[in-house]
C-alpha cells in the first residue's frame, strides 16, 4: 500500500535531483528530510518534479511545493509560472508572486500558506481522480521573466494530497 491508499493519503517527495545551481544544506529549520535544495544564484529559474505511475482513490488532489524565501527582495519583481499535467491529460497553468509571511499580499499569492516558522507551501495546482487509477504527475515552477538573478529560495519537498475527497 502507497501513502495514497491510505485513509487521509497525503505524499512528501524530496527533491533530491534539481540542479547544479542548488547546494544541499543541512536545514537550521525542521524539515521532513535530513537536506534541503538551497538556490545559489541563477538567471534562469527552473524546477521540475514528478511522481510515476502512483495509484490514486478518487478525489481532487492538491499538489505544493514547501518554501522558504531567505532573500525577500529577489522575488518581488516578477512572478514565477507554476505547471502541472497529469499522464492523463489534466493540465494547469498560473503565475505567482513569492511572497515572504512578513510581506502583504500582491495579486494572487492566496494560493500560498505558512505551515510552521518561515515555511510556506505554495500551491502548483490542482488534479482530479474519478476512479482509482494508476497516474503520473509532472510539476514545474519557473522564474525567468526580466532575466533577473534569483537567490534565497529554499525548497524542502514536493507535496501530493487530497483537497477533496469524491
Amino acid at each position: 500500500m502507497n501513502e495514497l491508499q491510505k485513509p487521509n493519503p497525503c505524499l512528501h517527495i524530496p527533491l533530491i535531483d534539481i540542479s547544479l545551481c542548488f547546494s544541499f544544506i543541512k536545514p537550521i529549520h525542521i524539515t521532513r528530510f535530513g537536506e534541503v535544495a538551497h538556490l545559489e544564484s541563477v538567471c534562469w529559474l527552473e524546477i521540475r518534479g514528478n511522481v510515476r505511475n502512483a495509484i490514486f482513490r478518487p478525489g481532487v488532489y492538491m499538489v505544493s511545493l514547501r518554501i522558504m524565501l531567505c532573500d525577500k527582495r529577489r522575488f518581488q519583481s516578477f512572478p514565477v509560472k507554476l505547471r502541472l499535467s497529469t499522464s492523463h491529460g489534466q493540465n494547469s497553468e498560473c503565475e505567482r508572486f513569492l511572497q515572504r509571511q512578513d510581506q502583504p499580499a500582491r495579486g494572487t499569492e492566496a494560493s500560498q500558506r505558512s505551515v510552521g516558522g518561515e515555511w510556506m507551501e505554495l500551491d502548483v495546482g490542482e488534479f482530479s481522480v474519478e476512479t482509482e487509477m494508476l497516474l503520473s504527475v509532472e510539476f514545474s515552477l519557473m522564474g525567468t521573466e526580466g532575466y533577473l538573478w534569483k537567490s534565497g529560495l529554499v525548497v524542502d519537498c514536493m507535496k501530493i494530497h487530497v483537497s477533496t475527497t469524491i
